[in-house]
């Protein structure tokens, strides 16, 4: 993906580059992805390492969710999934793989992601940069509907959108993905979807991303660089900032590692 990266070491360094990527994008609303490899590409869990092609995924796909959805019903604990999207979004949060890439509309936590591996890793092995990619939503839906002739249609895709069904068709539909990625703002099933500010694109091809990269035009995807060297500064500066692993997972588990991590 052509994208020119932008290298940070400080939390100061990190709000500046958003704050340029905001006014170079005309006061754009961005959303933030934080992956713990500089060297990781906007490709869905479905499509990682996995040798398949796109009708075994299709294939697998559905049989996932005709599982997860049969099965779920009985285990949801929170609100009660309405949509086959908040199905699918449901899948993501409890480690299915599917078409869906996370996003947030907070940088900060973003950035959190992007380092909270550092917490737990083995002082011993091999550092290496993380990364947060920047994105403007709007501009990415924008960019897929007016290659279908619907220019202006830069709207949020949602749980009651028809165009999900082009993404999600029922199970064993005789449709093929190949669809580039679309931006949907999801319904907040869980608590710490609120407490992430969760979003997310989906796409029907694992190049999607890169497909639109190398398109015509000036690209609003961008990624920030984070060196290794500034991991524990930022970490601490974003703990003074109420960014912490209590605050993004607001449960039990997220109180037991914050307390782990700061006393043990």
């Amino acid at each position: 993906m052509p994208v020119v990266p932008v290298y940070v070491d400080s939390l100061e360094d990190f709000v500046s580059a958003v704050r340029t990527f905001r006014e170079d994008w005309e006061e754009a609303e961005l959303w933030f992805r934080g992956v713990t490899s500089s060297r990781y590409r906007l490709r869905p869990s479905l499509y990682r390492d996995r040798p398949q092609t796109e009708a075994q995924a299709r294939t697998h796909e559905d049989e996932a969710r005709i599982e997860f959805s049969r099965r779920g019903h009985a285990l949801v604990l929170e609100r009660e999934p309405k949509t086959d999207l908040d199905w699918y979004v449901l899948m993501r949060h409890n480690g299915v793989p599917t078409r869906l890439l996370d996003w947030s509309e907070g940088c900060l936590i973003a950035l959190y992601f992007a380092l909270r591996r550092e917490l737990s890793a083995p002082r011993k092995s091999r550092p290496q940069n993380a990364a947060v990619w920047v994105l403007d939503p709007q501009w990415l839906n924008g960019r897929v509907t007016e290659k279908k002739g619907k220019k202006g249609k830069d709207l949020f895709l949602t749980p009651y959108s028809p165009e999900i069904r082009r993404y999600l068709p029922a199970p064993r539909a005789r449709k093929k993905h190949g669809l580039p990625p679309g931006a949907i703002l999801p319904t907040y099933l869980m608590r710490q979807m609120l407490t992430q500010r969760s979003a997310f694109t989906i796409q029907g091809a694992p190049d999607g991303f890169e497909k639109i990269a190398l398109g015509r035009g000036r690209v609003r995807i961008s990624r920030v660089v984070v060196r290794h060297k500034g991991f524990d500064t930022i970490l601490n500066d974003l703990s003074s900032c109420g960014i912490d692993e209590s605050t993004v997972f607001p449960d039990l588990g997220g109180l037991g590692r914050e307390v782990t991590e700061s006393y043990l």
